[in-house]
């Protein structure tokens, strides 16, 4: 079937995101649920990204992704990004390298990483982390120690959150049609491997205040990598016949 001369597509800014988690509170470690700890994450020799996991399967508030074959729509990519989240220990009784913890692996982590970003079968971007920060996130940091009980706070981001820092394409977006399968995989490298199972020292229970029903004295928390891509999609107008 044809589509007809007068067919119009809404054009749309859009965002997809999607994020790998890392918490003790991940029972069944997979590439779809994310890892247990920062050891069960060294055994992943690179993650992926728009092609793992769905909303239905992890929820909306870590990947808004309805089809891992492909996007549901056609778009135009304009720019990548990614971001390493770890919360900051919280008045707890950590050592100061346990306070560390987050600081290596927001800052430290991604320095031993590579990206590579794929249409298809088509590899169009090979980056660092860095080289692609996300363009939003909080920003800014503060830390507060003393001699018997060590606190720390941090709250960091990978470039200032602004969209227009994020990595961008010099000439004309990208241009997927739909059902055009996209990946964005992180590699890690040997030194990743060797401080993702040094920080295993550590584990991600930060926070003071006990989990219900429970003597613990600290609850779980949980890190995440999140990447992101931004452009233009494509979609069917209300009333209209065709939407690609």
């Amino acid at each position: 079937m044809t589509a007809p001369a007068d067919a119009r597509q809404a054009r749309e800014t859009w965002m997809r995101y999607d994020t790998f988690r890392i918490s003790s509170r991940i029972a069944t470690p997979s590439a779809v649920n994310g890892a247990s700890s920062f050891a069960n994450l060294a055994t992943f020799p690179s993650i992926s990204f728009f092609n793992a996991r769905t909303r239905p399967e992890v929820g909306q508030e870590y990947t808004n992704v309805e089809d891992k074959g492909g996007v549901e729509y056609p778009i135009y990519i304009e720019s990548v990004g990614i971001r390493f989240v770890c919360p900051s220990p919280l008045l707890t009784d950590l050592t100061p390298n346990g306070g560390c913890m987050s600081k290596m692996f927001q800052d430290e982590l991604p320095e031993h990483c590579s990206c590579e970003f794929k249409i298809g079968q088509d590899t169009k971007l090979i980056l660092k982390p860095f080289m692609m920060p996300p363009g939003y996130g909080p920003m800014g940091s503060a830390a507060y120690t003393q001699w018997l009980n060590q606190s720390f706070v941090a709250i960091e981001n990978s470039g200032s959150p602004v969209l227009g820092n994020r990595f961008q394409q010099i000439e004309d977006m990208i241009a997927v049609p739909a059902k055009t399968p996209i990946e964005l995989k992180v590699n890690f490298g040997p030194e990743a491997l060797f401080l993702l199972n040094r920080m295993t020292l550590w584990d991600l229970d930060l926070y003071e205040g006990a989990e219900p029903g429970t003597t613990d004295e600290t609850t779980p928390a949980m890190a995440k990598i999140e990447a992101s891509i931004r452009g233009v999609r494509l979609v069917q107008q209300r009333g209209e016949l065709f939407a690609s």
